[in-house]
């Protein structure tokens, strides 16, 4: 093993070089918005290479969302791959892997991403429908379903869903990301009139926020009933005033009117 001066003098040999984390972030986020895949991939390249120090968790981020935008979408989970062994307990690397698999557009990448979720939240599919081994356990765990739910439905997965919603509302009825969930399943399987019910049970939880507001305000624009959707939208600029978003949706569904 390598002694602590040996340490040091390598990574004084690394700075000196230029090759520190923050540099070669910078020159990787740099050429990816310039459309320099060529200067991405070295940078990306000699930052795999570090033998002295590593990136931090929000550099990560920042690397993934770069290769995204230059059109690398396999760089961009090769670097989360990485990340998983340099932070391997780490929630928020974690969770960008699942994210990024389950919206990728590769067919492969989002069954991935479904099968590991699945092992994730002890969710087993047996003959009769899916099986919880235990309720969620905690606030990220639910964000991993609703994720997870997300691959299902861009490979039309719908009756999957719904079925692994029909058990996680039950084991968390007072959860609006769970219940909004169950709401857009029933939608996507044909059951249109159930689904509105759900979208507005989900908007009276007491943990109901400005993006569950704003899901039953698209669903009430989608059926054309513009009036209810202003409400709706006005709501969801109430909860959250720091969101622009929330108050364009509610001038856009206003002028409607």
């Amino acid at each position: 093993s390598r002694t602590a001066l040996q340490m040091v003098e390598e990574a004084l040999r690394e700075a000196k070089s230029g090759l520190v984390p923050a540099t070669l972030v910078d020159r990787a986020t740099s050429a990816a918005r310039k459309g320099e895949a060529l200067e991405f991939l070295d940078a990306i390249s000699q930052l795999l290479q570090l033998r002295s120090s590593k990136p931090t968790v929000r550099q990560i981020v920042e690397l993934t969302h770069a290769a995204s935008i230059i059109g690398l979408e396999t760089v961009s989970e090769a670097i989360l791959e990485h990340a998983k062994t340099l932070y391997p307990n780490n929630t928020e690397v974690k969770l960008i892997q699942f994210q990024s698999l389950a919206h990728s557009e590769s067919a492969a990448s989002r069954e991935k991403a479904r099968q590991e979720m699945l092992s994730h939240l002890g969710i087993t599919k047996e003959a009769e429908g899916y099986s919880f081994s235990k309720p969620l356990s905690a606030d990220i765990d639910t964000g991993v379903l609703c994720i997870m739910l997300d691959a299902f439905h861009k490979d039309n997965l719908h009756a999957d869903a719904l079925s692994i919603l029909d058990k996680a509302k039950d084991l968390h009825p007072e959860d609006s990301r769970i219940m909004r969930n169950y709401a857009r399943a029933l939608e996507n399987t044909g059951r249109r009139l159930e689904s509105l019910d759900f979208y507005r049970r989900a908007n009276f939880l007491p943990d109901a926020d400005d993006t569950t507001a704003v899901w039953v305000g698209n669903e009430l624009h989608n059926r054309g009933r513009y009036v209810d959707a202003a409400e709706v939208y006005l709501l969801a600029s109430l909860r959250d005033p720091d969101d622009s978003g929330n108050f364009l949706h509610y001038a856009d569904e206003i002028s409607r009117c």
